[in-house]
């Protein structure tokens, strides 16, 4: 996820590599799902990227944009951070 993140430049707060968690501006996860589903010419530029990265953890681009679209929707609504963890 890191690696897509940075590839269209959304911002978060992790400190390095071991980080398990992060913070990021909900209003960027908007901003990237807006950009995959009307096919952006920034998307596309990042498409190929994009699909390559999420092969390796077996999703496809509409998967990825369902996770979004959860991550926004179901995340504290209270808070204009998403919180990402994992172990």
């Amino acid at each position: 996820m890191d690696l897509i993140f940075m590839e269209f430049e959304i911002t978060t707060n992790k400190g390095d590599e071991y980080d398990n968690e992060y913070d990021l501006p909900r209003s960027e996860l908007v901003r990237l799902k807006d950009e995959i589903i009307n096919q952006t010419d920034y998307f596309k530029e990042r498409e190929g990227f994009l699909t390559k990265e999420l092969a390796k953890i077996g999703l496809t681009i509409d998967e990825f944009v369902s996770a979004l679209d959860n991550l926004i929707t179901t995340s504290d609504q209270n808070n204009d951070d998403v919180l990402l963890s994992w172990y």
